[in-house]
């Protein structure tokens, strides 16, 4: 859809392609808010968060865990493909392994390869 130029580069998660798979992508997004990272699983991962209206006031915090947390944030996601983060080495034609499994996310676009998932909040 965006190479034909129906969407943009970024793309809203609420109404759009992505919220059709709305258990997957929580999931995705629980993982990477908490537990890892475009690299893998990260060293300090976290349970949950709180959220809070008066830091100094705890009747206003709220805590969530990892699954309601990012059920709670996913309609405004704005999810994107880019080209930072990718492997600086990486061509279509890669015998690396890892670039072979890319390959079906990576479109050359705009001079550049861009396969690497963002989210934003």
């Amino acid at each position: 859809k965006r190479l034909r130029g129906e969407i943009k580069e970024d793309v809203k998660f609420l109404g759009s392609v992505f919220a059709q798979d709305r258990d997957v992508m929580v999931k995705l997004l629980a993982y990477f808010l908490f537990k890892g990272s475009a690299r893998g699983d990260s060293e300090f991962p976290a349970n949950g968060l709180y959220k809070m209206q008066d830091p100094l006031d705890f009747k206003t915090w709220k805590e969530y865990d990892v699954i309601s947390a990012a059920e709670n944030i996913i309609d405004d996601t704005v999810i994107s493909m880019r080209n930072k983060g990718m492997m600086s080495s990486y061509t279509p034609t890669s015998m690396i392994q890892n670039h072979i499994d890319m390959r079906p996310w990576v479109e050359f676009v705009d001079g550049k390869y861009k396969g690497s998932l963002h989210i934003r909040v």
